[in-house]
């Protein structure tokens, strides 16, 4: 949500966060993904496979028609403030725009 190291990074990356509330206890629904419908999402790789089994998941959620994950090792930089923090954003800035500086 709003405020959020990722949220930053993902905006400073040029891209835009869809949860733009608060979320109950930090944690997005499976409806709540479905209405935000995301042409990307970033998560953690243990996370990739059931987002991608969840129900309606595959018809109604662009980012997992078109299997877009930012997940992996390059995710885990982008939860926590830290030295790390200048490369995630633009290795993510990379994978929003493919083939820019």
């Amino acid at each position: 949500g709003p405020g959020t190291v990722i949220d930053e990074v993902i905006r400073a990356a040029g891209g835009q966060n869809v949860v733009t509330s608060k979320v109950s206890g930090d944690r997005v629904t499976p409806e709540q993904v479905i209405s935000f419908a995301p042409d990307v999402i970033v998560c953690s790789p243990e996370l990739v496979a059931p987002l991608k089994a969840l129900p309606g998941f595959a018809q109604g959620v662009p980012a997992i028609i078109k299997n877009r994950f930012y997940s992996g090792d390059n995710s885990s930089p982008l939860v926590r403030p830290g030295p790390r923090l200048g490369a995630a954003k633009r290795a993510l800035h990379s994978f929003l725009y493919p083939g820019t500086p």
